[in-house]
């Protein structure tokens, strides 16, 4: 558990220095390099190249990446929500969607399977669709 927080907290620590790039592919990108993370074939590939000892570590940390890009990619849209709210989106609207976005994290550190994972995500992506649909018109 301690080498779980304390991975935690680096993660935190590095995806707090990737808000200062300006782009989403740029941000992603910071925290994937924090991760050493290239892509899930590549990672696979590396892991079934190990000992037999080392491969249950190995997957085990690619599963742990995967998801943590992934809520970091949530959180990301929380950002830009925020920011939307500086270009005059309806703060009701920021707040109600940003409280979304956060059960939906929740859901997605609660759920057991990929399937359920890959439901959470589509659903978050539904989300910030409808978001943007609402604001388009309010945004400078």
């Amino acid at each position: 558990p301690s080498d779980k927080k304390t991975i935690c907290n680096d993660n935190y620590i590095a995806a707090n220095s990737c808000w200062t790039n300006p782009t989403d592919q740029g941000r992603t990108q910071c925290i994937r390099n924090h991760l050493k993370f290239t892509t899930i074939q590549e990672g696979r590939q590396a892991c079934l190249a190990l000992e037999p000892e080392e491969k249950d570590e190995c997957f085990q940390k690619l599963h742990d990446d995967v998801f943590t890009i992934i809520k970091f990619r949530f959180y990301n849209l929380e950002e830009k929500a925020e920011y939307f709210m500086k270009k005059g989106a309806n703060t009701d609207t920021v707040s109600e969607f940003i409280s979304q976005v956060e059960l939906k994290k929740q859901e997605f550190n609660d759920s057991e399977t990929i399937e359920e994972k890959k439901q959470i995500v589509e659903e978050v992506i539904s989300l910030w669709d409808e978001f943007i649909n609402e604001i388009k018109d309010e945004v400078e």
